[in-house]
Formats: C-alpha cells, sequence, structure tokens
C-alpha cells in the first residue's frame, strides 16, 4: 500500500533534518570539527541503517516489524545528509558539483548491480535465509563505505580548491 511504502521516506526525512540541527550544533560549538563531525554522521547513518537491515532477517515473517525496522534503516541513511553527502562543500567548494557528481555515480553502481545479485541469490529460492543472506550483504556494504570514507576523508579544504595559489 502507498502509505506504507512512504513510512521509510518520511522517516529519512526526519532523521535528516535532526541529524543536520545536530551536525550543524556540534560545529557552531565547536564540540568537535568538521573532520570528526562528518564522520561521525556517517557512522551514525551507516550503522543505524546496517543494524535495522541485518534485524528484518532476523523477523521472519512479521510484516508490522518489517515495516518498523526498514523505515529506521532508511531513515539513518539521512544521517549521511550531514554526513559524506555534504563533505564536497567541506573540501572543495568550487568542485563540489563535480565530486558529487563522480561520488553519486560509484554510489548508483549497487542500485543497478544489487538486483542481480537478488536474483541470482533469491531464483528458485524464495526463503528466509536468503533474504536473511541479502539483508547482510546490504549491510556490509554500507559498512565498508563508512570505513573507507572515514579511512580517506579530512574535512579540510583541498589545496587544488583555490582558484589561485599563492607563491
Amino acid at each position: 500500500n502507498g502509505i506504507m511504502f512512504a513510512i521509510p521516506y518520511l522517516f529519512q526525512l526526519i532523521f535528516t533534518i535532526v541529524s543536520g540541527q545536530i551536525a550543524d550544533l556540534i560545529r557552531a560549538r565547536k564540540i568537535l570539527s568538521t573532520t570528526a563531525t562528518r564522520r561521525w554522521q556517517t557512522i551514525i547513518g551507516a550503522f543505524g541503517t546496517s543494524f535495522f537491515l541485518v534485524l528484518v532477517g532476523f523477523i521472519g515473517c512479521n510484516h508490522v516489524l518489517a515495516v518498523i525496522f526498514i523505515s529506521l534503516s532508511v531513515g539513518f541513511i539521512g544521517f549521511q545528509g550531514s554526513g559524506s553527502l555534504i563533505s564536497h562543500l567541506d573540501i572543495a567548494s568550487n568542485y563540489a558539483g563535480t565530486l558529487m557528481g563522480i561520488t553519486n555515480m560509484l554510489a548508483a553502481i549497487p542500485g543497478f548491480v544489487g538486483p542481480i545479485f537478488v536474483g541470482w541469490i533469491t531464483n528458485h529460492n524464495q526463503t528466509l535465509a536468503a533474504w536473511k543472506l541479502i539483508f547482510n550483504i546490504s549491510s556490509s556494504v554500507s559498512l565498508f563505505g563508512c570505513l573507507i570514507y572515514c579511512i580517506l576523508f579530512n574535512g579540510e579544504e583541498q589545496l587544488w580548491n583555490r582558484d589561485h595559489v599563492e607563491q
């Protein structure tokens, strides 16, 4: 039903707004650096998303819990809005559009590769165990992306962002 389909995205909207306010407060009060704030928001988003995805694999055919856990999982993606998704502006505001295009292209790969793997896993195997595996793989992909981001990201403006480098 349409309302059930919309609930996870309502959660994501709410989580995005709340996490953005939290990140702004943390940065304004200088509780954490920009780098640490972005990393923590990304970690909270990835671990929250992954935790609830894994839980979906353990609830069997309980539709109510499935909607709740999927909604919370999608909701936690909202933390990415004040984490990894906004970091392009921190490191290179002059090239944020280009960087977003590149990273969004890479992030879209699971969107078209994922259904192929789901088809392979569930072909003649429509079992709870197969779907549990899918949720665990999805969770692992999320956590791996978070790990790579946290290792590579530095929230400071990059030298190549400046039009003219002083000599």
